[in-house]
């Protein structure tokens, strides 16, 4: 597995947000910063499949075709969790405006599998344990900035309480055995990546 970081600089000098890129050879993903619908900071993902390649070479990703799901308020803190270890897995479904795009973060010892699915299209992407720590950042960034003023030693509390919390309660969306589904938000009228 390839990992890439990039940001880069606007005409005027202000940094775009960071790019997270994990290639594997069969698929690869694209993690980065956004934006709401509503202007709220959170996280987005992109999946491409690997292309047919000769022998020996470098894979091709077909970004054409990707499929692109963007994570809901209430998703980042577990998938924040989950990719520093505290979960073992977590699952989004009814993304998109026909619903029908899902993602799974599994941990699998010394490595992670991140499936984004839209329909019956899955891209399953192994993800290294050090790639999992960078784009942890990318949500612990995203986290922060949604609050101003909320410092890295706060952040670390609160997701540490709502792991405690969340696994603990029979009810809660995010409650193990991880294998529940979250179905956000719960109107049922909006897609899930409408924030």
């Amino acid at each position: 597995m390839r990992q890439a970081m990039s940001t880069e600089r606007t005409a005027d000098g202000a940094t775009r947000p960071a790019i997270i890129k994990v290639y594997a050879s069969s698929s690869a993903l694209e993690w980065r910063q956004t934006q709401s619908r509503r202007d709220v900071p959170t996280i987005e993902v992109d999946a491409a499949q690997a292309t047919a390649r000769a022998a020996g070479a470098e894979p091709r990703y077909a970004w054409e075709r990707k499929i692109t799901l963007q994570f809901t308020a209430r998703e980042l803190p577990a998938l924040a969790l989950t990719l520093g270890g505290e979960r073992p897995e977590c699952e989004f479904r009814h993304h998109g405006a026909d619903r029908s795009k899902s993602f799974r973060l599994l941990r699998q010892g010394a490595q992670l599998l991140v499936t984004v699915t839209h329909g019956a299209q899955p891209i399953r992407t192994p993800m290294s344990l050090e790639d999992a720590f960078y784009v942890q950042l990318l949500v612990l960034q995203q986290l922060r900035a949604r609050i101003p003023g909320t410092d890295g030693t706060v952040l670390r509390m609160a997701l540490e309480d709502y792991a405690r919390v969340s696994c603990a309660s029979v009810n809660s969306p995010f409650a193990l055995p991880a294998t529940r589904s979250v179905r956000e938000p719960h109107d049922s009228r909006a897609p899930a990546d409408s924030e």
